[in-house]
């Protein structure tokens, strides 16, 4: 067993389990079960005999399929093998993009084609579709947090990424986002993590103005408790320096 991908070998016996015997996704099962096992190359040829079948399908079956799937998806984030270039290239972007064409005002299909893509606007546009679409809600506030926790992941060595009203701005956005939620407790594991990001943001821009000594040393001074990480520095095999976040500090 390879500890650092547990969660992932795990979470694809789960799913493997939980598609046993489905009609339209048992291909996608027996995928999962080889491809927890270590055996890439069977795995694979079970995608590709399942989606050359798919083009024999019609257009309603093709969308349920790919819309059941990424639903499995979102509910395993910590599946990463769970959808193989194969399938994704054959499948679920050919049927999200005819889908996204075909019927512009589907929340669903933007929503999903923004999630495969990574494309915000994607979401965006699902979200103003439709306003309780909370897989869009939810992915989009994560980006928000995401993008001003890399703009200051730097802050214990002093240095901010990017402009600081850019992080003002997205702190801004997903407090928005979050306000204009349906039913708040699906969204309350974000509130601690927007108050952490927005002390923090504001604590930075205090010091900036009046510095004295470590911002890190700054904060302590002040009672500040941050999950300040360790940066670790290593050369990426082309002569430049890169870094990595391990965990927290002391």
């Amino acid at each position: 067993m390879h500890y650092w991908n547990k969660r992932n070998l795990e979470g694809l016996a789960q799913i493997s389990a939980a598609l046993a015997g489905d009609p339209q996704l048992g291909a996608v099962s027996r995928y999962c079960a080889l491809r927890a096992k270590g055996l890439r190359k069977q795995a694979l040829s079970e995608i590709h005999s399942f989606t050359a079948s798919t083009k024999q399908w019609s257009t309603q079956a093709r969308r349920d399929t790919v819309d059941r799937l990424l639903q499995v998806w979102h509910g395993h984030p910590g599946v990463h093998q769970l959808l193989p270039q194969p399938l994704v290239g054959d499948l679920v972007r050919p049927t999200l993009d005819e889908w996204a064409r075909a019927e512009p005002e589907s929340a669903t299909a933007q929503r999903w084609l923004g999630m495969v893509s990574g494309d915000r606007s994607k979401m965006e546009t699902a979200l103003s579709l439709d306003p309780a679409d909370d897989i869009a809600r939810g992915w989009l506030i994560t980006a928000l947090l995401d993008d001003v926790d890399h703009a200051t992941h730097h802050l214990v060595e002093g240095v901010f990424l990017g402009k600081e009203s850019d992080a003002v701005d997205a702190l801004r956005s997903a407090e928005s986002l979050l306000a204009g939620a349906s039913d708040h407790a699906r969204f309350a594991r974000f509130e601690g993590w927007l108050r952490q990001l927005r002390s923090l943001l504001n604590d930075w821009m205090t010091y900036r103005e009046t510095p004295g000594g470590e911002f890190r040393d700054w904060c302590a001074r002040r009672g500040r408790e941050y999950d300040w990480p360790s940066i670790v520095y290593y050369d990426d095999g082309e002569g430049r320096a890169s870094d990595a976040r391990r965990g927290t500090g002391e």
